[in-house]
This record gives structure tokens, sequence and C-alpha cells, in this order.
């Protein structure tokens, strides 16, 4: 048996509980500490280094462990972003939007935005002006345009959500 199976088999094992306690540390419950473990223990099997020293090892250990986590933590916010269908359609039942509903928040919305972006959205969407023509006119680039108008579309749409989040608690 040649030293990093040896080390495997006798020393790996011992890492375990200080690793589970380590992860338990960062973690907030036992169940997610579990899958941070997990992953911690698959990349050292893929990614074996022999150390020197077990101080060294110990060190990488814990870098793995608290990137695992970070990594874990990030992809848990990702899906709680999305919304179960069954929560939508719940509010869907509660309260549904007519597009002349949307329409009227939509005017009380747009005065409240400056009048040149009020107006590149009125030349882009209701005029159907093409953006080539809109980012000559305003000494821009096709691209540039774009940026511009997906960050207004994306300012229009927190505003929106604002609105319908305060119509809703009052």
């Amino acid at each position: 048996m040649n030293a990093p199976a040896r080390w495997r088999s006798r020393a790996a094992p011992a890492l375990v509980p200080p690793l589970a306690k380590f992860r338990l540390v960062l973690a907030r419950g036992e169940s997610e500490a579990q899958e941070v473990l997990q992953t911690v223990l698959i990349k050292l099997a893929k990614r074996f280094q022999v150390f020197d020293e077990e101080r060294r090892l110990w060190a990488w250990l814990c870098v793995v462990a608290k990137n695992a986590f970070i990594d874990h933590r990030r992809a848990r916010q990702r899906d709680d972003r999305f919304v179960p269908l069954d929560d939508l359609a719940k509010d869907a039942e509660d309260e549904p939007r007519t597009p002349s509903q949307l329409s009227e928040i939509l005017r009380e919305i747009l005065p409240t935005l400056p009048s040149e972006e009020r107006e590149l959205l009125q030349a882009a969407y209701v005029d159907g002006r093409p953006l080539g023509e809109l980012a000559e006119a305003s000494g821009q680039t096709y691209k540039a345009m774009e940026c511009r108008l997906a960050r207004l579309r994306r300012k229009l749409k927190e505003q929106l959500l604002n609105y319908l989040r305060h119509e809703h608690q009052s």
C-alpha cells in the first residue's frame, strides 16, 4: 500500500470529526452542515495532496470547507429567488390583474422617471423606433443603447414591483 493510500485509510477518517465540528460552526442547520461536509470529503478524495505537516493539511481543509459552504449558500440563495408555482397560482387567484389595471399603474409610475428616460422608453416601445436610429440620435453605440434600455426596463420593473408590494400591504 503506497503512502497516499495508507494516509487515506488511516488519517482521513480521523479528520472527519474535526471537520464536522468546523462545518457546524459555518452552517446553521445539521442538514446544511452535512451537505457541506460531504462536498469537502469529495473534494479531498478528488484532489488529494500529500502534506508534510498536519497543520498545512488542516489549513487547506478549512479553506476547502469554507469555500464549499460559500458555494452551498450561494446555490441556496439562487434557489430561494424562485417562487413555487403553487404560490404563484394562489396569488393569481387572489387578485387577478387585467392589462388595463397594469397600464394604469404604469401611467402612475412613468411620470416619476426623468423626462429623458420617459422619452427613450416612449420612442423604443410605444413608437417602435429602431434601436440603431435611437443610438445614432443620442450619439451612442447600438450596444450602449441596448444596455441603457435594459437598465431602464429593470428600473421600471423594480418600481412596478414596489408599487404592487405597497398596494398589497395597504
